[in-house]
């Protein structure tokens, strides 16, 4: 073969150095074009939609700062102001923030938890649940714990509106009038602010003369009518409210699990929800505590579905409910919406240009669902030095990439101690590190072990933690639902643990518990034996349950109410090819401070 000048190989070998430099943004870009073909021809209504974060991370805290450096602690309601900007009721920081679209978090106004009127960080709020945008660009605020409806000028000045500070149902004039921890507010176009009282189950309305009056509802439970003959159920929930195209509010019914319509004149009716399907006819789908609403540029109504862990659509023209984004699976994830995850999704808020902001609680984030695939932005390699002495047959060699040193993760800010009692609002409580737990000095000798029940099989090892001896819950996928105060914690009381030092106690100081832990696990073909100890309070029944994951229903044991038991459950698996899933979960509705012990799992196949 020819061999070429020395010049020709030299400009030869610079055209394919710039080739190889071209090569990684030229293959994202195919394989992010091939990825949106593929997801336009599968004909969700998830194909084109992509979710990202915005600002926060996975973990609480308090911080000002772009993107992952800002810290959340449970956002909770969200709008968007005249400028495009996200404005968050941050609830357990007690303040209320902006983030920008590029995700620049700055703090509006609050500081520690309490009550003050004031300019910016000098006010404080005990609980900001949920805020809305007045025609003249103040920020509207549901004071939860302070039982107060507040207003945040342009200026960052902050006054109440109404509420007398003592929770309570009591209309007339603003100063007189009393509120019962709201959690949601919405002003319509003359003005009128209207109000979720959570602790009363109401509606209510203050007007633009300063009189409070409630417009729906009655006592806790599920009917539609008109006025005081409806009744909702969102006591010590997170409902959220907004307005259709008719001037309608439109309700997250929360442990309704349903989407309630309210008329300016106080009739109520259901519009979607309560169904036996998820997705399809409005009546016919169902909701898990369905949460945040907003109304979406073509008059639709954007849900946040609590304990789904997805975002909802309802279509307000063909009344069909469709899922928009989430897996279902409790997790942060980006991407693709099918794919993507969240925890709990707590607030809502569509923008101008049809972007879609979450904010969820539990995973203390601001996401985003958008048509924009976020293409990764590629490090761009310098341009080699060309070889002085050309060779016959250039090899060009790919310029190595070199390995990126990881961003550290900023240490977030302590959140400030409240002044107050903790408050409500359902969250999970997610596993964290190990807790190293200083020695205990036993006065009384440790309880009898309860003896492992008569079980003819091979033990084995495969739960995780199984009676809770790291000193945390590692391994268990936990979620509890408590109001006022509660959650899951490792303790060590004598008189429950049955086995170790460590058992896990689910509290609820309220009226409902139900609250369990979970993990799931991969085993062969057989007959095996679960079992657990389990100690619920008066009124609860504790239940131990496997879940196959194959169509069939769960195999479950159950305590007798407020017994103390070892729970003993017989299952087969037929293929292994699918983890199944083991669980114990308390469950009472009528007793307060509620809870149940577990401990001392234990797993053996059978001979």
């Amino acid at each position: 073969m020819k061999q070429l000048p020395g010049s020709a190989t030299t400009a030869m070998r610079q055209r394919i150095s710039e080739w190889f430099n071209l090569r990684t943004p030229i293959v994202l870009i195919i394989v992010a074009t091939i990825a949106l073909i593929f997801n336009l021809r599968s004909g969700t209504a998830q194909s084109t939609l992509f979710v990202t974060t915005v600002a926060g991370i996975s973990s609480s805290g308090f911080a000002d700062g772009q993107g992952v450096s800002a810290r959340f602690n449970a956002p909770l309601g969200i709008t968007i102001d005249g400028n495009g900007d996200i404005i968050v009721a941050d609830f357990r920081n007690a303040r209320v923030r902006r983030v920008t679209p590029q995700g620049a978090v700055t703090t509006i106004a609050g500081g520690a938890s309490g009550f003050a009127n004031g300019n910016g960080e000098l006010a404080r709020f005990f609980g900001p649940a949920g805020v809305a945008m007045d025609s003249v660009g103040n920020i509207i605020v549901a004071d939860y714990g302070n039982h107060r409806i507040r207003k945040i000028d342009p200026n960052r000045n902050v006054t109440t509106i109404g509420g007398t500070g003592q929770s309570g149902r009591k209309d007339g004039p603003v100063a007189e009038a009393q509120f019962s921890q709201p959690t949601s507010v919405a002003v319509d176009d003359s003005g009128n602010i209207y109000v979720l009282d959570s602790g009363t189950n109401l509606v209510r309305k203050i007007d633009a003369s300063g009189m409070v009056t409630t417009i729906a509802g009655s006592i806790n439970g599920y009917a539609d009518g008109q006025g005081s003959q409806a009744a909702f159920s969102f006591s010590m929930g997170a409902p959220q409210a907004t307005f259709d195209l008719s001037g309608n509010l439109i309700i997250g019914d929360f442990f309704n699990s349903v989407i309630r319509r309210v008329t300016p004149g106080g009739l109520v009716t259901t519009i979607a929800g309560g169904g036996s399907e998820k997705d399809g006819p409005a009546l016919q789908a169902s909701f898990f505590f369905a949460t945040a609403v907003a109304r979406d540029n073509d008059g639709n109504i954007i849900i946040g579905d609590w304990h789904n862990a997805q975002i909802r659509k309802l279509d307000m023209t063909q009344l069909v409910v469709s899922t928009l984004a989430g897996s279902g699976i409790e997790d942060h994830a980006d991407g693709v919406a099918s794919q993507a995850a969240f925890v709990r999704p707590g607030g809502v808020a569509v923008a101008s240009n049809g972007d879609i902001f979450v904010s969820d609680y539990a995973d203390h984030c601001i996401r985003k669902i958008s048509t924009s695939f976020p293409l990764p932005t590629p490090t761009p390699s310098p341009t080699p030095t060309p070889t002085p002495t050309p060779t016959p047959t250039p090899t060009p060699t790919p310029t190595p990439v070199p390995t990126p040193v990881p961003t550290p993760t900023p240490t977030p800010i302590p959140t400030p101690t409240p002044v107050q009692t903790i408050l409500p609002i359902p969250a999970p409580q997610r596993s964290t590190s190990p807790i190293v737990r200083p020695a205990v000095e036993r006065t009384t000798p440790p309880p009898t072990p309860t003896p492992t029940p008569n079980v003819t099989g091979t033990p084995l090892f495969l739960i995780e933690n199984p009676s809770f001896e790291t000193g945390d819950y590692s391994g268990w996928r936990v979620f509890t639902y408590f109001i006022e105060a509660g959650g899951a914690y490792v303790i060590e009381e004598l008189d429950v643990v049955s086995d170790g030092r460590y058992a896990l106690r689910f509290q609820a100081n309220g009226r409902r518990l139900a609250d369990y832990c979970a993990q799931d696990l991969s085993l062969e073909a057989g007959n095996y034996t679960l079992t657990c100890d389990v100690v619920p309070s008066f009124g609860t029944i504790a239940t131990l349950g496997v879940d196959l994951n194959d169509g069939s229903a769960d195999v479950t044991a159950a305590s007798p109410s407020g017994t103390r038991a070892s729970l003993i459950v017989n299952f087969t698996v037929l293929n292994g090819s699918t983890p199944v899933t083991i669980y114990a979960i308390g469950n009472q509705n009528r007793y307060v401070r509620s809870n149940f012990v577990v401990d001392n799992f234990r797993l053996f196949k059978r001979n």
